[in-house]
């Protein structure tokens, strides 16, 4: 196995991919994963997976428009937008995040499917598993 493979990237896209399943993308920059930003960039880019790559990039867009992603979690929850009250209607950070969300959610490009390629073929886990 070649020690050039970018495991850690490979394993932070997969920490990319729960997070955002479970809670949407503010939720990922909000939890450790997002201090990992850059490595999932790169193991988006390893898997091919560039549409997926591309609505994290418009989702780093929308909640950090002009500073890189934080990597202390204190700095980025500081920069990160807030949800309002109950009471206020949405921001439209929260409509276009929303919008990234459910996009990301139909996962077109199989991501899973490329995470369990990537690991059989680097190794990583064996064919019997």
């Amino acid at each position: 196995m070649a020690s050039h493979i970018p495991k850690n990237s490979i394993l932070l896209s997969v920490s990319l991919e729960g997070e955002v399943c479970n809670g949407g993308f503010h939720q990922y920059f909000f939890n450790n994963a997002g201090s990992y930003y850059a490595y999932a960039e790169e193991g988006l880019i390893v898997l091919g997976a560039f549409q997926t790559l591309e609505l994290l990039q418009e989702a780093k867009d929308v909640v950090f428009p002009s500073i890189p992603v934080p990597i202390s979690i204190a700095e980025r929850r500081r920069a990160l937008p807030s949800y309002p009250d109950n009471n206020s209607p949405a921001p439209k950070w929260s409509e276009k995040l929303d919008d990234l969300d459910k996009r990301f959610w139909v996962d077109s490009e199989g991501i899973d499917i490329r995470l369990e390629t990537f690991a059989r073929n680097h190794g990583l886990v064996s064919n019997a598993e």
